[in-house]
């Protein structure tokens, strides 16, 4: 049977690496959100503003201080 500090280094190897992809992947994924939700508001904005337009909006991204 392996030592305490063997099975807790093990562990530590295992979790730390997959923490770290999991924050990355919760950050592209929130950041993916935002940009949904900017786009979707301006697209809505423009064709309230522009009623005889067809308004199609590929993408928007937030920029801090805009």
């Amino acid at each position: 049977m392996k030592p305490l500090a063997d099975i807790l280094w093990s562990l530590v190897r295992w979790t730390l690496p997959l923490t770290v992809a999991a924050v990355i992947v919760a950050l592209s994924l929130g950041t993916q959100r935002v940009g949904e939700e900017v786009r979707r508001q301006l697209e809505t904005r423009l064709q309230e503003r522009f009623p005889n337009f067809v308004v199609r909006v590929r993408a928007a991204s937030l920029i801090d201080g805009e």
